[in-house]
Formats: structure tokens, C-alpha cells, sequence
């Protein structure tokens, strides 16, 4: 007898089943109650997450890519929007439950539960003014220069901890453009795509270009869960989600999307 093989939409329904009952079984084992939500505490940073008029976190890549999460999930994920320090600290006391389009760092892994795999990746870039791309043609070059960052930022080692670069941190990559155009940085570094959507929305193409220089890094971005909140009950169903949806091409089509 031939047996017709499940639709794509079947296999959902399946998956889906199969994780509630996974979800439930481990609750009921574990004696935690589910939470009523989850609190993603995090600020604007195109493409990754994009805000309307009113200043509310409506898209993006990292909005899409927690929908799908909470559909299949079924907990409702409440977006906040904070600075991104407050955001941090929110999840270092549990105030937040989840955080995504996060990197790595031994600080911050302290609180944070990083969910594995990764789902995607930056890459950190200096940029100058056009017309001054020579000033930095080495990572050497740096110690001479005043360099723009976005605070409580992760880009590449030895960068992050070399504390014999003059940095000028600040709260955002479209800061960062306005003081390098007005002559406050020499040299700014951010990450690929970020810096990129903010050039075009800014329309700067013509007025800054990246250095000579560039790092040969790429930074993992992550979902991290709070250690201090609920939330760390439900991580092996969230990092089945998430192999899921990378292994489906869920992601894959959400990143396309935004290219």
C-alpha cells in the first residue's frame, strides 16, 4: 500500500504537537508553572529590529524570527523597547526574560543562558569620512585615532578590551555617523548590515566609506534567556524551536527578506 508523505503544513502541526507535549511533560516533571510571558527587553538596531512613527518595535528580523517562536511556543512574547544598557540590565535581574540579536561575552554570560545554535551573524567594520580611508591601515592605527562605539557593545578581541584605544562611546550607529560627518570621531566602528541600513537611511553613501583596515571577524548572533527569571525553565524547548526553524529555512527566508 502507498502511504502519502505529511504536507508542510502537516509536519507544522506535528512539530507543534510534539512540543507541547514535550513542553508539558517537562513542567509537570520539573513542578515550574508556565509563565504568562515572556519580556524581550531590547532597542531599535535596522535590520534587526525596526520601530514605527510612535517609536514602538514593530519589525524586522529579530521581530519576525520571535513570532514564529511565540506561535509555536504558545506564550505570548511581550516587546519592550528600552536603551540597550537598561535593556541588559533588565535581564541581569530577571526583570526580562529574553533577549535576541545578542553576541557573546564572558560578562555577559554570567546572566545569560545563550540558546544554541546560533542564528545568524555580523561583521564589526570601521568607517571614515570618504577621502580619509588611509588613516587607518592597520589595527595599529587605531591607537592614534579616536574611535566611536556604541556602548555596552561587543565587536571583536583584542578591540573590545584594549584599553589603550581612545573610545567615544555613545547609545546608537546613527550617533556614531553624525560625529564622525562633524569631525567628533576619526574613525567609527559598527557591524555589517547594521551600519549599512543606517548609511542608506541617512543617505550618507557619498560622505563616509569604510577604511582600509577591516577585521577579519564575524560576530554570532544569539537568543539568551535571563538566568535570573522562569524563563531558564523553558530553555531545551526554545532551543528545539530554534533548531527547527533554522532546519525548516525559516530563517534563511526571514534574513532574505531584509538583504
Amino acid at each position: 500500500m502507498n502511504r502519502a508523505w505529511p504536507d508542510q503544513r502537516s509536519l507544522f502541526f506535528l512539530k507543534r504537537a510534539g512540543l507541547v507535549l514535550v513542553l508539558s511533560v517537562f513542567l509537570v516533571s520539573s513542578g515550574e508553572a508556565l509563565p504568562e510571558h515572556l519580556v524581550l527587553a531590547t532597542d531599535v538596531w535596522p535590520p534587526f529590529r525596526l520601530a514605527d512613527s510612535s517609536g514602538d518595535l514593530v519589525s524586522g528580523i529579530d521581530l519576525e524570527l520571535v513570532r514564529e517562536i511565540e506561535t509555536r511556543l504558545g506564550i505570548p512574547v511581550v516587546v519592550q523597547r528600552h536603551s540597550w544598557p537598561r535593556a541588559l540590565e533588565m535581564l541581569r535581574t530577571g526583570e526580562a526574560h529574553i533577549m535576541t540579536g545578542i553576541a557573546w561575552s564572558a560578562e555577559r554570560e554570567t546572566y545569560l543562558h545563550y540558546l544554541s545554535p546560533s542564528y545568524t551573524a555580523v561583521s564589526p567594520a570601521f568607517y571614515t569620512l570618504r577621502g580619509s580611508e588611509d588613516i587607518l591601515q592597520s589595527y595599529r592605527d587605531l591607537y592614534s585615532l579616536r574611535v566611536g562605539q556604541v556602548r555596552d557593545s561587543v565587536y571583536f578581541e583584542p578591540f573590545n578590551s584594549d584599553t589603550k584605544i581612545e573610545k567615544i562611546t555613545v547609545s546608537s550607529e546613527r550617533q556614531l555617523l553624525r560625529m564622525l560627518y562633524h569631525g567628533r570621531v576619526s574613525v567609527l566602528v559598527g557591524t555589517i548590515p547594521n551600519l549599512l541600513w543606517d548609511i542608506r537611511q541617512l543617505g550618507m553613501e557619498s560622505l563616509v566609506g569604510p577604511a582600509i583596515y577591516q577585521p577579519a571577524h564575524g560576530t554570532d548572533l544569539f537568543i539568551a534567556l535571563s538566568r535570573a527569571s522562569p524563563a531558564m525553565e523553558l530553555r531545551p524547548v526554545l532551543e528545539k524551536i530554534l533548531r527547527d526553524i533554522i532546519d525548516e529555512g525559516v530563517v534563511a527566508t526571514i534574513l532574505e527578506g531584509y538583504r
